[in-house]
């Protein structure tokens, strides 16, 4: 105990039920309630439909948003003073519950972000804002200029009231700082604390059903010894850099490897980097598998390959290379943003210019040539500073910060 358990938090995040599946729902009352830091946790998720739901001192209730729009709904709030539907329910929640403390825990500043600002206004409670991404650079990668341009302006406007109006900001990486300072010295208000993985199912046994997962997966896939193996697990989103990935692989197998490259994954980008495949004659050597996959069932994959494939042009942290690492698997990954943080160039991965289709080919190449040489020691090792017990101390002293 911490000392805050007379306290109650209330979070604002994304769909709780499939952060917790992604999770294999892995002590998922200590991930969001850390050293039991809080009486009771009450959870606004962002779901599919209306439920509530307790989990021990967690109460999840999920809220469908259908008709949120979160960018009409801060302009209606700043002139007009009227309060959408979902900014109301934030607001009842915390009443009834009575709670100390409000934050949005996951997601974004503007869409989960902006209903913790205004309950914890109308309510005259602290907030915490947690910043996961670097939307700056996200933006970049809207289609059309004039969109590009319009939403810029429209989101940076937002963006900026949210971080002014916090009580204090989370940032999940140190390379976040840059994005943060853009709307102002927010130094003395700005803590990075790493996001974290749960890393009890790493001394556990596979279990069956999620070996069964596995192998229906490659079963579709013609593998035999003598194939290196690399894995790209996210959205296939333009920032996630899978043109130039794929690309590097298909130069990889030209330059005389052989080799299997599974992406876990779907997104707007899906059918391009298909055709792309197709075209290419690279059906045989390249598998995209359009399923969600809990941590269990990646981390029979992280074990089986060579190494996680990890060259996105924009992240916030980046989750998938700290659980690959955690299973023991290096890492080819950005020279940028933050990755450096968690990659050491030869040690635990392999850093690359995600813009440079002969930098990410020469470590496909390094990671198989010298895949022998690669100590998945040193790769856990790494790993263990995001892994859910010192994470959890340092969220528990955060709330303390914040609450005595």
């Amino acid at each position: 105990m911490t000392g805050l358990v007379n306290n109650k938090v209330l979070f604002v995040m994304p769909d709780f039920y499939r952060h917790a599946e992604r999770m294999g729902w892995n002590r998922i009352e200590d991930f969001y309630n850390p050293e039991q830091s809080f009486k009771e946790v009450i959870i606004i998720s962002m779901g599919k439909n209306n439920s509530q739901k307790k989990i021990g001192t967690l109460t999840i209730i999920n809220l469908t948003i259908a008709n949120y729009h979160p960018r009409i709904s801060y302009w209606m709030y700043t002139f007009f003073g009227v309060k959408c539907n979902f900014y109301n329910e934030v607001i009842k929640y915390s009443e009834e519950f009575k709670v100390n403390l409000i934050v949005q825990r996951y997601g974004g500043i503007i869409m989960h972000g902006m209903p913790v600002i205004i309950a914890a206004k109308e309510l005259n409670l602290p907030s915490v804002i947690t910043v996961q991404n670097s939307y700056d650079e996200d933006r970049l990668y809207s289609s059309g200029k004039t969109r590009r341009i319009l939403r810029n302006l429209l989101e940076t406007s937002i963006e900026k009231y949210v971080l002014l109006k916090a009580t204090k900001i989370w940032i999940v990486s140190d390379f976040l700082n840059k994005y943060v300072s853009i709307y102002g010295n927010y130094r003395d208000k700005t803590t990075t604390i790493y996001n974290k993985t749960v890393d009890d199912f790493l001394y556990e046994k596979e279990k069956s059903e999620d070996i069964e997962v596995v192998n229906k997966i490659f079963s579709r896939i013609d593998i035999t010894e003598q194939h290196n193996l690399f894995l790209s697990v996210g959205r296939l989103i333009p920032q996630k850099n899978y043109g130039k990935m794929i690309e590097a692989f298909q130069k990889y197998l030209n330059s005389g490897y052989d080799g299997i490259y599974i992406i876990i994954g779907q997104g707007v980008e899906l059918e391009k980097q298909l055709k792309y495949i197709e075209e290419n004659n690279l059906a045989k050597n390249i598998f995209i598998i359009e399923k969600y996959l809990n941590i269990r069932q990646l981390g029979i994959l992280y074990r089986r390959v060579n190494a996680l494939l990890f060259c996105s042009l924009s992240e916030g942290q980046g989750r998938v290379v700290y659980e690959a690492l955690a299973f023991g698997t290096p890492v080819i990954g950005s020279n940028c943003g933050p990755i450096p943080e968690m990659l050491v160039h030869k040690k635990n991965g392999y850093l690359v210019n995600p813009n440079s289709v002969d930098e990410i080919t020469n470590g496909l190449i390094d990671l198989s040539i010298n895949k022998s040489n690669w100590d998945s020691g040193v790769c856990i090792q790494s790993a263990k500073k995001f892994f859910i017990d010192p994470i959890n101390k340092q969220e528990s002293e955060f709330y303390k910060s914040i609450l005595n």
